[in-house]
C-alpha cells in the first residue's frame, strides 16, 4: 500500500489543498460581502408585502432557472462563453434595474406605498425627519 502526500487531492490532477480551500473560500467571502448591501437595499426600495412576495418567488427562480440555464449552454454549446455572456446580461440586467429605483432613504418604510388612498387619509409616503 503506497502512502498519499496529504498535500496532494489527487494523484491526476495534483491539485493542492491549499488552492482547493482558497477556491472554496474565496467566492464565499465575496457572497458574503453582497449579501448585506443587497439585505439593505431590498429592505428600503420596497414595502413589506412586495419584499417578502419578491424574496420567495426570486429564490427560487432566480438561483434554479440560472443554474439549470448555464449548464445547458455549456453542454450545448461546448464553451464557458455563452454562460460568461449570460452572467453579464444578467449583470446589466441588474445594474440597470438598481438604477431605476427610488431612493426612499428618509421615508417611513412601515407604510404601503402602493396601497391607493382614498379620501380623507393621509399622504402614503410620511418623510422621517
Amino acid at each position: 500500500m503506497t502512502k498519499r502526500s496529504p498535500r496532494s487531492v489527487s494523484e491526476e490532477g495534483g491539485q493542492d489543498v491549499g488552492e482547493v480551500k482558497i477556491g472554496d473560500q474565496v467566492p464565499l467571502v465575496l457572497m458574503a460581502i453582497m449579501a448585506g448591501p443587497q439585505a439593505a437595499l431590498i429592505a428600503e426600495s420596497f414595502t413589506g408585502r412586495l419584499r417578502y412576495s419578491g424574496a420567495s418567488l426570486g429564490a427560487p427562480l432566480g438561483g434554479g432557472v440560472a443554474s439549470a440555464l448555464g449548464v445547458v449552454l455549456l453542454q450545448r454549446f461546448h464553451s464557458a462563453v455563452p454562460v460568461a455572456l449570460y452572467m453579464i446580461a444578467c449583470c446589466a440586467l441588474s445594474i440597470i434595474g438598481v438604477g431605476l429605483l427610488r431612493e426612499r432613504r428618509n421615508q417611513d418604510l412601515s407604510i404601503e406605498y402602493d396601497e391607493p388612498r382614498t379620501s380623507g387619509q393621509a399622504p402614503a409616503a410620511v418623510v422621517r425627519p
